[in-house]
């Protein structure tokens, strides 16, 4: 059968990893200088980290090492035939290209077995959304090789919607498109980002008042959405679940009662990037 591989970016919950059948591996960070190697696993741990955010300790994600990529994928193949590892956006990471080279050393290892690695262009549940589809697809018997074709083009039918409240934690970040840099510099104002086609996060708007920029997210699902009521949407927040319940129930409002909506919160790897109160919306869409 094979197994599927995504990294703990994917923010994806233990029962959701359980129900999708899937494997996660853990991108380690930095909390205050003190690199924690756990992933946040209930709302209590997720509410610690954003307390200590919002009380000014620094965080910083690092790379996966080399040498945990490779027992990692060696212990896999050992017993698999074909893995399929679905990683974060490439274009927000070092260590895909790490990945790309190891995969050429393990094929040489393993001449029976196959590694495919898919750039999901994606963070968060972006990239679960991704997973999601892929272990229905792999469920309903189709092969790892073809699911993996499959998503190169699927990838770009997620749309992933983030707006952000406090600009500082993302200028802090090198690998910002100059858009985002700029709507950085501005005073008094939320910006709505997204993951653009090429992996990095664009200004989609900016907007002053948590309504506003709530609205133009719900106008964008409304314009660019496709069979969203046919495929899980997805409402995340970092510590801000109240407002995560207000755009919920506008999303509810405007594809019906009967969609697939979920709330939950945003994981430590995207947290430290984006810091607290930001509110995120993922579906599927006719294009990003």
């Amino acid at each position: 059968m094979g197994v599927i591989v995504c990294d703990s970016a994917s923010d994806l919950w233990k029962d959701q990893i359980q129900e999708l059948n899937v494997k996660v591996i853990n991108i380690p960070y930095s909390l205050d200088g003190e690199i924690q190697t756990n992933p946040l696993t209930n709302e209590e741990d997720h509410d610690l980290f954003y307390d200590k955010l919002k009380q000014g300790v620094v965080a910083k994600t690092q790379p996966i090492k080399k040498l945990v990529l490779e027992q990692f994928f060696d212990e896999l193949l050992q017993k698999e035939k074909e893995v399929l590892f679905i990683h974060m956006s490439s274009a927000l990471t070092t260590s895909y290209s790490t990945l790309q080279k190891l995969k050429d050393k393990l094929s040489v290892k393993y001449p029976d077995s196959r590694l495919y690695i898919v750039d999901s262009l994606q963070v968060s549940m972006g990239e679960g959304l991704i997973v999601y589809h892929a272990s229905k697809l792999h469920k309903k018997g189709m092969s790892l090789k073809d699911v993996a074709e499959e998503l190169e083009s699927f990838k770009q039918h997620i749309a992933c919607l983030v707006a952000v409240n406090d600009l500082s934690y993302l200028k802090r970040d090198a690998k910002l498109s100059q858009s985002v840099k700029f709507a950085g510099s501005l005073l008094g104002v939320k910006a709505l980002l997204k993951c653009d086609k090429s992996g990095k996060l664009s200004k989609v708007a900016v907007a002053k008042g948590s309504k506003t920029i709530l609205k133009k997210m719900v106008d964008y699902l409304t314009t660019y959405g496709e069979s969203v009521a046919d495929f899980p949407i997805v409402v995340m927040h970092s510590a801000c679940e109240e407002q995560a319940k207000l755009l919920k129930q506008e999303v509810v409002n405007v594809v019906g009662e009967d969609s697939n909506v979920w709330i939950q919160p945003i994981g430590d790897t995207v947290g430290t990037h984006c810091g607290p109160n930001v509110i995120a919306l993922i579906f599927r869409a006719k294009y990003r």
